[in-house]
């Protein structure tokens, strides 16, 4: 579920729950709106509650991730991928 806060500059912060990490904390994302000039109020919250709709719909379908570090991402990957698939030998 998307979490959206209306910043004091006139902007949106979208915050969507990627679920809990390996250290048991929470993963979220974030992504900002900027409502175009001219829009009335209703058009804004429609348009900030789309956004936030296809945000999470990215979130879920993995195409927005988290910066991982690369030393991270290497212990995941052997523990998740190499020792699953690989020969012990390779391994």
């Amino acid at each position: 579920m998307a979490t959206i806060r209306k910043r004091p500059n006139g902007t949106y912060e979208i915050k969507v729950s990627c679920g809990y990490g390996v250290d048991g904390k929470q993963r979220n994302q974030y992504k900002s709106y900027k409502p175009e000039p001219g829009m009335t109020p209703r058009q804004i919250e429609k348009e900030v509650q789309r956004q936030a709709i296809l945000f999470e719909e990215d979130c879920k379908r993995g195409q927005i991730t988290a910066a991982v570090k690369f030393e991270t991402f290497a212990e995941q990957w052997f523990e998740e991928y190499a020792k699953v698939n690989l020969r012990p030998t390779s391994y």
